[in-house]
């Protein structure tokens, strides 16, 4: 989920619901589906949805970076 304080200048939206694969091995990433609406995390006006099958490569010091730092590093703990 994505959400922002202002709507996004170019395309009016004010959050977002993504579904993402992320590639640790080599750096990149998968947007497979996402939504964007209107209003504040994920309520308002559905304004659009899309699918992509590319895959991209993340950026240094980007969002994306982080989130793919989180992932790629997580280890679940045993029995939970």
């Amino acid at each position: 989920m994505r959400a922002y304080k202002q709507p996004d200048k170019e395309y009016r939206w004010l959050s977002a619901r993504e579904l993402n694969l992320f590639d640790c091995g080599n750096g990149r990433y998968q947007r497979v589906s996402a939504s964007v609406f209107s209003g504040s995390f994920g309520s308002g006006k559905l304004l659009d949805s899309f699918d992509e099958s590319k895959w991209d490569y993340v950026g240094p010091g980007t969002a994306f970076s982080d989130v793919m730092k989180y992932v790629c590093d997580y280890k679940p703990t045993p029995g939970k």
